[in-house]
């Protein structure tokens, strides 16, 4: 039987979605991506980003995106 930890990993997502999105991107799209997310919500709202993630064929929530900026967005 594998550890806890083996299993725990296996079984789980492949992490944040919108940094699955971004790492999909071209090197100067990423830049553009990381720096308008990295932005606070009164500058860039969490729907806006929805909007324009749907408009490339992405399609998450706001509490993905919420989520992303809270986690991994400085």
């Amino acid at each position: 039987m594998s550890s806890l930890h083996v299993e725990l990993v296996s079984n789980s997502p492949s992490g944040c979605k919108v940094c699955s999105f971004i790492r999909s991107l071209p090197s100067r799209e990423a830049v553009e991506w990381v720096r308008e997310l990295g932005l606070t919500v009164s500058e860039v709202g969490n729907s806006a980003i929805v909007k324009a993630l749907q408009k490339r064929g992405i399609v998450l929530n706001e509490a993905s995106v919420r989520r992303h900026r809270t986690n991994h967005a400085s």
